[in-house]
């Protein structure tokens, strides 16, 4: 994914924003909701590069299907969800562990022990942001 960003940024963005029906040796399908994302991924020389690349990455012809869905009907397993989601729920899940973690820290319950102060927010600093 980050050599296909590094190569052509706007196409890198819209990947981020679709869905990987089916992903494996040979073919990969790729959800599209919206009619720009699939006019993008759709075109010929979309098609070309990416089928390029897909080749290179499994090492042998790799096909790229674009196919339209509809929000909410991305694919027949509920869980596929894309690189911008699953993106999103690894930031909120670093976020999540970090904020248990400054809790749990001994001079924090020691605070809370000895003066009976109580958490009201852990503010994250993430990475990211």
């Amino acid at each position: 994914m980050e050599l296909i960003k590094k190569k052509r940024p706007t196409l890198g963005a819209s990947l981020f924003q679709v869905r990987a029906l089916e992903f494996r040796a040979g073919q990969v399908v790729i959800g599209v909701e919206t009619s720009f994302d699939e006019a993008q991924l759709g075109s010929p020389d979309t098609e070309r590069f990416l089928e390029v690349e897909l080749t290179a990455f499994f090492g042998t012809p790799t096909k790229a299907l674009v196919k339209r869905v509809e929000r909410g009907q991305e694919a027949e397993d509920p869980a596929v969800s894309t690189l911008g989601e699953e993106q999103e729920q690894a930031r909120a899940d670093r976020r999540e562990d970090k904020s248990k973690d400054a809790r749990a820290r001994p001079a924090v319950k020691a605070v809370t022990e000895v003066l009976g102060a109580k958490i009201a927010r852990v503010r994250v600093v993430d990475e990211d942001a």
